[in-house]
């Protein structure tokens, strides 16, 4: 990424903010306001490909709950920018600093990011570096509860292991020991979930996909049957009605706060 960029300047219709380096700008719509991420290919060789990989990623992914692309264009130097929305809602590591999830609220975060990850493992992509930072709980018009962000960067995390910690850390506020064997605070078929994401032999965690309707299944009332038959199923899984509605609940805890990201 390029120095030349500077806080003030416009890339397109959008001015810069902050940011930089790998992570790409910070910027604003200059007449809607509206949040983005921009990428700027590097002048040096390689660099086209990178953002144009970066770009095919992205197009590859078109789940609600992924960021999309919204704008691209070539810049004065003839160096390619793609824009990335930003979405709106509170980030994760925000409301778990806040408070605890109760069980029903973590199985409902469980759910619905493991469908993200399902979605992107079945087509060949790892997130890499999934923690409470690369997950939004979105509000307003968006169509899926939860936004997972900071795709395509560098990273070596397992993504099944990300997911049992940012559980485990949802609901106890604390980090997971090397072995769990228990996720204080937890009802007894999530605390099972939990400890098989965070198991130590890669074999013996389940996929995305099995954590997603494991998931749905503690949240179905009790008195329906969960379907789980592929050709019965969306292209996505939408997260299940339950009582205690953590976007409803977000929505309402930071009406009196500004979003930070």
């Amino acid at each position: 990424m390029e120095s030349d960029v500077l806080i003030g300047d416009h890339i397109g219709a959008y001015r810069v903010t902050g940011g930089g380096g790998d992570r790409g700008y910070t910027a604003a719509h200059r007449h809607t306001g509206q949040r983005v991420q921009v990428f700027v290919a590097r002048a040096e060789a390689g660099g086209a490909l990178d953002l144009f990989q970066r770009a095919r990623m992205y197009e590859a992914l078109p789940h609600p709950g992924f960021t999309r692309i919204v704008d691209r264009g070539v810049l004065v130097d003839h160096r390619s920018w793609l824009a990335i929305d930003v979405p709106k809602g509170l980030p994760l590591f925000e409301l778990v600093a806040r408070r605890p999830l109760p069980s029903s609220e973590a199985a409902q975060l469980v759910h619905d990011v493991a469908d993200v990850l399902a979605f992107a493992h079945e087509r060949g992509i790892q997130h890499r570096n999934l923690t409470l930072r690369s997950i939004l709980i979105t509000t307003g018009t968006r169509a899926f509860p939860v936004a997972v962000v900071d795709f395509g960067f560098p990273g070596t995390t397992d993504d099944i292991t990300a997911l049992g910690t940012i559980a485990y850390r949802a609901i106890t506020q604390l980090f997971p020991a090397t072995i769990v064997d228990d996720v204080p605070g937890a009802a007894p078929e999530l605390a099972e979930l939990i400890a098989r994401m965070l198991a130590k032999e890669p074999t013996d965690r389940p996929t995305a996909s099995a954590i997603r309707d494991a998931a749905a299944a503690m949240l179905a009332p009790v008195d329906e049957p969960v379907v789980t038959t592929r050709w019965t199923q969306p292209r996505w899984t939408p997260a299940p009605p339950i009582t205690s509605d953590l976007r409803a609940t977000v929505s309402g805890e930071i009406a009196d706060k500004p979003t930070k990201i």
